[in-house]
């Protein structure tokens, strides 16, 4: 996948085809919280801009549904804390940050 701004819009160019999309989008960037904000997510692995669901899973946690996807993310005020994601085989994959060394 390949991404540019355009004065037209997002111009996305996957090895199947050329798509431009509006000029403001956001990807699954779990780090910043304000991506939570959108109805669409472009995957920046295959290039498909994907309409998501995102709801309130308690205890500062986000889940995010689509077609082929079901992310939970944890959050701490504002810091990511931790994703977790049913994958192939109906196995949990699970990431957790853990605090960096303290100045």
């Amino acid at each position: 996948m390949n991404g540019e701004a355009t004065a037209d819009g997002f111009k996305v160019k996957t090895l199947i085809a050329t798509t431009t999309l509006p000029g403001c989008i956001s990807t699954f960037a779990y780090w910043d919280p304000h991506f939570l904000r959108n109805a669409r997510l472009l995957n920046s692995q295959t290039g498909e801009y994907v309409e998501v669901k995102i709801s309130e899973a308690g205890g500062g946690r986000r889940r995010i549904k689509a077609d082929k996807l079901d992310i939970t993310l944890g959050y701490e005020g504002s810091e990511w804390r931790s994703l977790e994601s049913l994958v192939e085989g109906g196995r949990v994959l699970r990431y957790v940050r853990t605090p960096g060394p303290q100045p």
